[in-house]
């Protein structure tokens, strides 16, 4: 029986193992014998109606390091039950805890060994290479007076009383702020001196100080809590699990329902979480956030296998408020550095996956979000950042509201997010990317590299007061009216992409530019409607005067469906377009020049001539159509209808040396050419075009001359 139950331990890392209920069959009692006590060792007392004192009671009896067992398959109801101090272990084994008051069940603090004040931080080069001469750039923390108990190795918090940069402050009170705070490692100690092994990432300024984490730490394996019915009515709204300042916790399980979170990790450094949680309430009305994770100003922790079912946010970052000079200082600072991995979230009811402004370097490694709407104080995202340095890995959403929501809650919050080989499929808007309206301020640096992104909404995705870029082949389909729409001071760069449109509106565009102050910048980009449900769409349509494209390299695929043009525009001097090398594979048009104020273009497509135009002349005066065509050879068929016509001005070329060809393609009527620098020529005289006549010029940089 023990080499069966050894077979079937799975190893923590450090100390005591977990043990899961794989083939266990019958073998608790011999459990007990070799990790530690049960909960059953403990009697109820005169006059307690549930568990928790039996449970605190065996909790008591712990030495450090000790280990309380929940019997396969047993039940028990528990409320505020704590340990502070000592390192333990509690082993479910299949049983079930149900909260039964408005309390949290369990609440597991470590501590800290002591707070010394700090007289200084300062960067310097230190050679801790015994010999090689290798600096290593470090942070040099003096203490006003050295700790004895302080040793290399050992985790640290640096906090101060400085207010978080950007953050939300109006939870608290006029005197509690979210403040500064960040965990490190020691390195070396040298006196008052404390290097530690890198370089803070905060700077700090007003009553600094260091505080040691002690060496305590929590594990949890093989519970399942539930949650008292009368919870319900008598609206609870308690989180079921909290570990507070420890390092090493590692935790595997599972809840039913939650009136609030169900775990809250605050001040913990160096956690590793796999947890099932389901029907977390969401009723922000009533106090209740229900977050599957709430990770507060935590450090270096991985969520793994995770699934949230039910909840507000699966996954969620936080940072109390605070007085200056606090002495709960696990929650000072930031959550940072945190990955969550192979992790799902079902039915949400705001975004499974989500972190707040005051977070930084957050990866989620494929996660999936699943089938989430937009419930009280909700988006319905699959995931969310409004912080910096977030990272999405090979994610998906799929049969959401939104796909990614990138926005920027507080000025200044958000920037550095990166969308690596992600997709979405059945969502309403792929990407939703907005920053606030205040001066200067932005969403930067959005960087989506790879991936699919299907949408079907009207707006397949959306930017506005963001600086987002696109490279390394990402496809978006889709089926809306507007697939991108852009809107104020949105600035997009595009590179090696694909969009392709599925839509059913005649009205279709793929880039629909319609703010103010929008730059667009397209470089080797396909746009493919052959699949569009519907003909004579519009690729690309600018809506302001201050709208402003460039690019090269793109690559109109229609496999035949009809196209209206591929560039629109609202009116004349509507926004500037220099895009060159526009491939299309159908006569279609390109654009009509006069709506532009500034122009430059050049194109090919199968049976036309690079550069080539054909332009009835129904008047007189009528300006030739090519403005802003950079195309090297421009070749302009005219055709003068019901009489003799007078061609207007030729627009100023693009390149020096570019050569324009007009021919006559009448066979009845001719076609003048004028003289002179009202129509940018400089031919000697007037020249007549009879049937089929032409006549070859080339642009001298400031005027069309004749071809000798």
């Amino acid at each position: 029986m023990v080499n069966r139950i050894k077979e079937n331990m799975i190893g923590s890392g450090e100390g005591l193992p977990f043990i899961t209920r794989k083939n266990l069959d019958d073998a608790s009692d011999k459990i007990l014998d070799i990790v530690g006590i049960s909960i059953e060792s403990f009697d109820k007392i005169a006059g307690e109606t549930d568990d928790s004192g039996r449970c605190q009671r065996a909790l008591n009896s712990l030495n450090d390091k000790g280990v309380l067992v929940f019997p396969y398959g047993n039940t028990y109801y528990i409320n505020n039950v704590s340990v502070s101090g000592k390192s333990v272990t509690v082993l479910g084994i299949g049983a079930t805890i149900i909260q039964n008051k408005n309390q949290s069940v369990f609440t597991f603090t470590g501590g800290w060994d002591f707070v010394s004040v700090v007289s200084s931080i300062t960067n310097v080069s230190y050679d801790f290479s015994q010999g090689n001469n290798t600096l290593t750039n470090v942070a040099k923390i003096t203490l006003s007076s050295p700790q004895t108990n302080l040793k290399p190795g050992d985790t640290v918090k640096v906090i101060s009383d400085d207010e978080i940069e950007n953050s939300f402050q109006g939870g608290g009170t006029a005197t509690t702020k979210k403040r500064k705070g960040e965990f490190a490692k020691v390195y070396y100690i040298s006196g008052n001196d404390v290097y530690l092994s890198g370089r803070l990432r905060e700077t700090y300024t007003t009553n600094i100080r260091l505080a040691k984490l002690k060496n305590i730490t929590f594990k949890m394996d093989g519970l399942h809590f539930d949650v008292a019915t009368q919870g319900e009515s008598e609206v609870w709204n308690r989180v079921l699990v909290r570990f507070i300042a420890a390092e090493k916790v590692r935790i595997d399980i599972s809840c039913a329902n939650s009136y609030d979170s169900f775990v809250l990790l605050m001040g913990v450094y160096d956690y590793r979480a796999k947890v099932d949680a389901n029907n977390c309430r969401n009723e922000p009305i009533k106090g209740r956030y229900g977050y599957g994770i709430n990770d507060s100003s935590c450090g270096n922790g991985v969520i793994y296998n995770s699934t949230f079912n039910n909840c507000r946010h699966g996954y969620t970052t936080s940072t109390g408020y605070i007085e200056p000079g606090s002495t709960t200082i696990e929650n000072y600072g930031k959550t940072e550095t945190i990955t969550i991995v192979d992790s799902f979230g079902v039915g949400c009811s705001n975004s499974p996956f989500d972190v707040h402004e005051e977070a930084y370097s957050i990866t989620f490694l494929n996660c999936h979000a699943i089938g989430n709407v937009a419930g009280a104080s909700g988006s319905g995202a699959g995931f969310q950042a409004r912080a910096k340095k977030i990272k999405f890995v090979d994610c998906s959403a799929k049969n959401t509201r939104q796909g990614f929501y990138i926005f920027e809650q507080y000025a200044g919050t958000t920037n550095g997010i990166e969308l690596i080989n992600c997709s979405t499929d059945n969502v309403e808007q792929s990407l939703y990317i907005k920053g606030r309206s205040d001066a200067g301020v932005k969403v930067r640096d959005v960087y989506v590299s790879g991936g699919k992104f299907e949408s079907y909404g009207s707006v397949g995705n959306y930017i506005e007061n963001a600086v987002v870029s696109l490279v390394n082949n990402p496809e978006f389909i889709m089926k809306g009216y507007q697939g991108f729409l852009l809107f104020d001071n949105a600035l997009l760069k595009v590179k090696n992409s694909k969009f392709t449109s599925l839509s059913d509106n005649a009205q279709y565009r793929i880039l629909d530019i319609t703010g103010t102050n929008v730059k667009v910048d397209l470089q080797d980009v396909e746009l493919n409607i052959a699949n569009a449900v519907v003909a004579d769409g519009k690729l690309i349509r600018l809506s302001h005067e201050t709208a402003f494209v460039t690019g090269e390299r793109i690559n109109v695929v229609t496999e035949g469906k009809g196209l209206a043009t591929v560039v629109d525009s609202l009116g004349v001097g509507t926004g500037t377009f220099n895009v060159t090398k526009i491939k299309i594979d159908q006569d279609a048009t390109i654009l009509n020049p006069v709506n532009f104020s500034t122009l430059m273009y050049s194109y090919v497509s199968p049976t036309k001539a690079t550069g080539a135009i054909f332009q009835d002349l129904s008047s007189d005066n009528t300006v030739l159509a090519t403005k802003g065509i950079a195309n090297e050879n421009i070749y302009v068929r005219v055709k003068p209808l019901t009489s003799d016509k007078i061609l207007g001005s030729i627009p100023p070329g693009v390149l020096l040396g570019q050569r324009l060809t007009i021919r006559n393609s009448d066979s009845t009527f001719n076609v003048t050419v004028k003289h002179g620098s009202t129509y940018n020529t400089a031919i000697g005289a007037d020249k007549i075009l009879p049937v089929d006549g032409a006549i070859s010029l080339i642009w001298s940089g400031s005027q069309w001359v004749n071809v000798v």
